[in-house]
């Protein structure tokens, strides 16, 4: 285990140069997450008596690259602009490359390493806080067909003779006992005649369908109940194999019913409140809890002070992702439009950068004063307690000293619709040039106005 990781965090990691004293120039990965004894295929013996450090390459926080050692870069594939590189006042730090903050965790690393495979469809139905964990697994355990069974034994080589323990008139097998016995098929049309449903229930894939009409409150309700039902059945069956018990219908609704109360009590979703949810609520004694109607709240986008520049900021991820960004002066006039497809990337990565490219580009510009706004609570919560994406670390270590005064504030995305336009704009591109229009381009139909009130809906 020791061997993968060592082999997986070699791979998976990459130096950041501070003063380079302490990050070999051959054997560790500062190029990215290659070193250039791996890209040059050369053994320990071959580099034997090389020793040099990347801190001969530092001078005044630049990397200084001979042409003989870009040769030999060329020639492993490695590109110079791959280096971070930090102040020369840091000492080298080794970053974790999957993790977005850069930071080591024995979750990611085993993440990176377990064999991974595809989930199946029915497991985020059944392990839900609001059902009791024991129900989960017992739930799991029978979709798994890991229960004893006849057809389990049959499976295995055993000889045997296999009848259902509850109507005496099919095999012994999961598929039956849940599905196909007149005793389970009773109890699925109970629950649906419950929640005003018709048909039966002849696999788990068509039991879960439920109505997108549903509340949140119906939904879990649901849910719960086509779980709990699979466990009534099997322990139904189970008792009159090993306890001899009799075939009571009234037991395995009894079970059901304690279970969906705890689901009331515990879950916290509402319903609408219409007549056909009340009555079904109603109906399993549930106290009823209806959702707040729709609230309206009102935001203002406010202009910049004398002689500060305001950009808003905005990203946007459907497969390729883009930045966009609007600059205003103090009479609220539009000043320039910037946008940028990036390539992959996810809309956290996106909302943060853009905030980083709208402040390279105003200290570009010479505007000292800037107030940066976005609607990325995230990605201000970023800034705000030193989570930058470690991608973006050394960039806005950089940037960040060029201004004279610097606010981040986060707006709700009603009031933020021109940069939101913007980012959307940058999906479109097929380069991934940073495009800047000075002023407002004819596809930006409007901006934010400090005279209009814009109005979010929940």
């Amino acid at each position: 285990m020791c061997e993968v990781l060592s082999w997986t965090s070699q791979f998976r990691s990459q130096w950041s140069i501070g003063n380079g004293v302490s990050t070999d120039l051959w054997r560790q990965n500062w190029l990215g997450t290659h070193s250039l004894k791996d890209r040059l295929q050369l053994s320990s013996a071959d580099i034997a008596n090389f020793k040099s450090k990347v801190g001969s390459l530092v001078y005044n926080s630049t990397l200084l690259i001979p042409p003989q050692l870009h040769e030999v870069l060329v020639e492993a594939g490695l590109d110079s602009n791959n280096v971070l590189k930090d102040e020369d006042s840091e000492p080298d730090t080794l970053i974790w490359c999957p993790m977005i903050n850069g930071k080591f965790s024995v979750k990611s690393a085993y993440s990176e390493i377990r064999e991974t495979r595809n989930e199946a469809a029915w497991a985020k139905f059944i392990w839900k806080a609001y059902i009791h964990p024991r129900v989960s697994a017992q739930a799991w355990k029978i979709i798994r067909n890991g229960v004893a069974l006849d057809s389990r034994a049959q499976s295995i080589g055993v000889s045997l003779a296999s009848i259902c323990r509850v109507c005496k008139g099919g095999e012994d097998s999961v598929t039956h006992v849940v599905w196909h016995c007149p005793m389970a098929q009773r109890l699925w049309q109970w629950a649906r005649r419950r929640f005003k449903m018709t048909g039966n229930c002849l696999n788990f894939q068509v039991a879960m369908k439920g109505k997108d009409s549903w509340s949140l409150l119906l939904k879990h309700l649901w849910t719960t109940i086509v779980v709990n039902c699979l466990v009534a059945l099997w322990q139904h069956r189970d008792n009159m194999v090993w306890n001899n018990a009799q075939q009571s219908m009234g037991k395995c609704c009894n079970f059901v019913r304690k279970q969906v109360l705890l689901v009331g009590r515990f879950s916290k979703a509402l319903h609408f409140g219409s007549p056909m949810e009340l009555d079904i609520v109603e109906t399993w004694g549930i106290n009823t809890r209806v959702s707040p109607g729709c609230s309206v709240q009102e935001c203002y986008w406010l202009p910049p002070p004398h002689m500060v520049m305001k950009v808003n900021t905005d990203g946007a991820a459907t497969g390729l992702a883009g930045i966009g960004f609007v600059f205003k002066d103090h009479d609220c006039n539009t000043i320039m439009v910037g946008c940028q497809q990036i390539g992959a990337d996810n809309c956290f990565f996106a909302e943060c950068l853009a905030i980083l490219i709208a402040m390279e580009v105003a200290a570009a510009r010479g505007w000292t004063k800037l107030w940066v706004e976005t609607d990325s609570q995230a990605a201000l919560g970023a800034f705000a307690n030193f989570q930058v994406p470690w991608r973006l670390t050394f960039k806005w270590k950089k940037v960040k000293s060029c201004f004279t005064s610097l606010l981040l504030s986060s707006i709700w995305k009603e009031a933020n619709f021109s940069a939101d336009k913007a980012s959307k704009i940058a999906l479109q591109k097929s380069s991934q040039e940073l495009e800047l229009i000075d002023g407002k381009p004819p596809w930006l139909d409007r901006v934010e106005s400090p005279d209009c009130a814009y109005y979010r809906f929940s």
